[in-house]
Order: structure tokens, then sequence, then C-alpha cells
């Protein structure tokens, strides 16, 4: 049995009071609630605009960046698989008590990442969030203590009960059923494949790699936009397409209707260049 539960990041909330805590300075909540689908997603989300409407309160919870200088919102998975009740995921002896089925996971997931990212990123405005000296990813490893770490294996989840890691690269604007299922194909491909993060250069890495003088130049970079992560998906298609899952026709349409939607951003004046010229 595979489960993927889910947690929301939520920037920018002044008005609901449940689970807040500060990060950079803005308001921020992030739901712990025992959700292992998209068919439990989408009303949670619907539910919590309605608790914003009646207070009179916006809530932008799929926007991944909604302010500038502030935080952004993202969509945290949390991935596990069991045997018989018990969660594979599980080895004392190694790395953040990860076993090799995990670690394949990992790789596969990292891997297959740009590529996924097309789903799971799915916005124009999805990058806003995915840059330097945030919380959120920008390079493709793992890590266990390391929160800028594209997945991160929480420290109150490694025993044998509890075992899991974590995903931080989603955002809430993406379809959750596309999401969820490009995640897991590529997790199930790293284990099929027996990829191994290490050898492939995804970590761990437990250091700050936003210090000034930490070296990147080796590290794997997620997309610096939906255009590149877009052209990922052109050249890495096939673990999506493995039994059907994703269908060619699919694949191809979701492709043109995201240029198209790329498309129209263009001629249209962002609201930055009026700060920046408008006065000139």
């Amino acid at each position: 049995m595979i489960i993927m539960g889910w947690s929301i990041k939520l920037a920018n909330l002044n008005s609901i009071r449940a689970l807040r805590f500060k990060n950079n300075g803005s308001n921020s909540l992030k739901p712990l609630l025992p959700i292992h689908g998209p068919e439990l997603e989408c009303p949670y989300s619907a539910g919590v605009y309605q608790i914003g409407d009646v207070y009179a309160r916006s809530c932008p919870m799929v926007v991944a960046r909604p302010a500038e200088g502030e935080p952004g919102s993202g969509m945290h998975f949390h991935i596990f698989m069991t045997d018989k009740q018990k969660r594979i995921f599980f080895d004392k002896e190694g790395y953040c008590s990860l076993s090799k089925p995990a670690l394949n996971a990992i790789a596969g997931i990292l891997y297959h990442a740009p590529a996924v990212c097309a789903f799971s990123n799915a916005s124009v405005n999805s990058y806003h969030r995915l840059v330097p000296g945030q919380e959120a990813p920008v390079f493709r490893f793992f890590s266990g203590p390391n929160r800028s770490a594209a997945i991160r294996i929480p420290s109150y989840a490694r025993t044998a009960e509890s075992m899991r890691f974590e995903y931080r690269v989603p955002d809430g604007i993406s379809n959750p059923y596309l999401s969820m299922s490009a995640i897991l194909m590529a997790a199930i491909d790293g284990m099929k494949k027996d990829m191994d993060p290490e050898i492939l250069g995804y970590g761990p890495i437990d250091e700050n790699v936003f210090a000034e003088d930490y070296d990147t130049s080796n590290l794997h970079m997620l997309p610096r936009n939906l255009g590149e992560a877009l052209d990922a998906l052109e050249a890495d298609r096939d673990f999506l397409e493995d039994g059907n899952v994703f269908s060619t026709e699919m694949i191809d349409d979701y492709i043109k209707i995201k240029r198209d939607e790329i498309d129209s951003f263009k001629g249209s004046p962002h609201p930055k260049e009026h700060s920046l010229y408008f006065s000139m």
C-alpha cells in the first residue's frame, strides 16, 4: 500500500488563527491533517476559502507567491509505503533511518523532478516561490535537517511506525490528481531501476546551501520557470507513460495548454514595471 499525505504551508494569512507560526516575518498556516488523497484535498481547499469569506479575509492558498517580499505557499507531500502493514522505508542503520527502497524512491523523484514540476508547479507564479534565500527548494537534493532540500526526512518521522519523507517542491495551484500521480510514478521508476541518490549526486546535504561560501556549482537545479519544466516534460516522459498511466495524447495536450498559458503573459505589463518606470 502507498500513502501520500500532504500539508499546505500558507503565507500571508492574518486572519485564520489556527496552527499559526512566524516565518521570516510573515504569518503562515500549516494544516497537519490526515488527508491521503486529492479527493479530500479539493474540498479542504474550498473549506478554507469559505472560512476566509465568512471573516472577510483573503486566503490565496493556491497561489505559490501571493506577495512580493514574503515567503510563498507550498504543498508538501509526505510519502511512505507499506507491505503487510509494515513501512518499508525504515532501516535503523540507514541515513536518517532510510531503507534502500526509500533511497531508490527518493532518487527517482529527484531525477524526474524537472518533468514532475510541469504538474506539481504548474503556473508561472509557481517559480516566484522557488528562489534562493527562502525555505522553498531550488536544488535537487535530500537531507534530514535541511529545510532548503527538495526532499527532507522529518526528525519526528524516523521510527518503524512513522517513517516517511517529505517532498517540498509542489505548491497548491497544481492539480492534485496529476501531481500525486507524477510524483508516485517517479518514485516507482526509481525503485524499479534501483536508482541511488548519492551516485546521482543528490546528497545527502546537511549544510546550508544558501550560505555565501557554499559552492553550488555541482548541484542539480529545479526548473527556473514553467517553460523549463515543460521542456523537461517533453524530454522525460517515458516514466509517466509506463502502463499508460499518463497517455501520450494527454501529455501532448497538457503541454500545449500550458504553452498557451505562458504565451498569454506576453505583451501584458507587469505591476513591477509601474513602480520601476511609470514616473520616468
